[in-house]
């Protein structure tokens, strides 16, 4: 998980993510919402939501709440379970 800060001052963007303990990686352009990584993925409010499958490509679009919860463990339960190597 990458969490993508759409704020004018990415200090503000750190402080939240410690405030919150956001454990994963954030990053931020200090652009708000004109800034590039905002204008690729049509952001017009925050937070925006998408969810990626382990191929990489989006399974969920601007979801959030309860829809939010039911893509993730939707894309989880698709997701190949890692099986220990067949003892030989």
């Amino acid at each position: 998980m990458i969490g993508v800060a759409i704020d004018a001052n990415c200090d503000d963007a750190r402080l939240t993510a410690i405030k919150y303990g956001l454990s994963w990686p954030q990053i931020c352009e200090g652009k708000a919402m004109k800034g590039e990584i905002a204008r690729m993925y049509n952001v017009d409010t925050t937070p925006t939501y998408y969810v990626l499958g382990r191929d990489g490509l989006i399974v969920g679009k601007k979801v959030q709440g309860e829809e939010l919860q039911g893509v993730v463990e939707s894309a989880l339960a698709a997701a190949p379970t890692l099986r220990s190597p067949s003892p030989e």
